[in-house]
């Protein structure tokens, strides 16, 4: 048998690129996407991240809905010059594609570290129907709220002990209408009922919701 050729910066971005412009999903992808920096906005905690995974009933899949990064981590893992430089092709390209060369000309040659790696990884992703931490938060419906690094190593979901070898202390899964809002953080985090009710009101798109950063109600859109 053949040995499997390594992935090419190009084909890993391609991969990508198809999933982070496909939604199901009620709202258009900018007011997915403002929600999620709202998260960010009126939160005390350090979160690295927060992804919107959309479940599709057609498929029992969670997919990719939409994401924000946060470059607030503070993990530096060591890794090789060759990985280094494949990581900083596949951003380029991210970048280029998805904002165009304008994006690509302000690109910092920063080493890409593996929180942000594995988040530029995500929308490659998809989950069946209740396995892992996203079903067991979105049926049973609960918050998922792991911290430490022997809680998500010990975790029986694959997606849990990818962040802690990333060096993410922390993640929850939020379950909301329609799919999961996960969040992650290099720190640990304690759990945060308020904090939870908050998110769960953002992504209810039903009703008004209650900006994180003031008592403004927004409307849905």
């Amino acid at each position: 048998m053949a040995a499997s050729r390594p992935p090419t910066p190009q084909s890993t971005a391609s991969s990508i690129i198809p999933l982070l412009h496909q939604s199901q999903f009620l709202p258009d992808l900018a007011t997915l996407q403002r929600r999620l920096q709202m998260i960010f906005e009126g939160a005390r905690e350090r979160w690295v991240y927060a992804i919107y995974w959309r479940y599709s009933p057609t498929d029992s899949l969670f997919c990719w809905g939409n994401g924000y990064y946060h470059d607030n981590s503070k993990v530096q893992k060591t890794t090789s010059p060759t990985e280094q430089a494949q990581r900083k092709s596949v951003l380029r390209l991210l970048r280029f594609l998805t904002s165009g060369p304008s994006a690509t000309h302000n690109y910092c040659d920063q080493d890409v570290t593996d929180p942000e790696w594995l988040f530029l990884l995500s929308p490659s992703h998809t989950f069946v129907n209740g396995s892992g931490v996203l079903g067991q938060a979105f049926f049973h419906p609960r918050t998922v709220w792991l911290t430490g690094s022997a809680q998500l190593s010990e975790s029986a979901c694959q997606r849990a002990r990818q962040l802690q070898q990333s060096g993410l202390q922390t993640m929850v899964c939020i379950p909301c209408p329609n799919g999961v809002v996960e969040l992650a953080s290099s720190e640990v985090v304690l759990p945060n009922p308020d904090f939870v009710i908050k998110v769960r009101d953002l992504f209810n798109f039903n009703d008004p919701v209650a900006d994180l950063t003031s008592a403004e109600i927004i409307p849905p859109r």
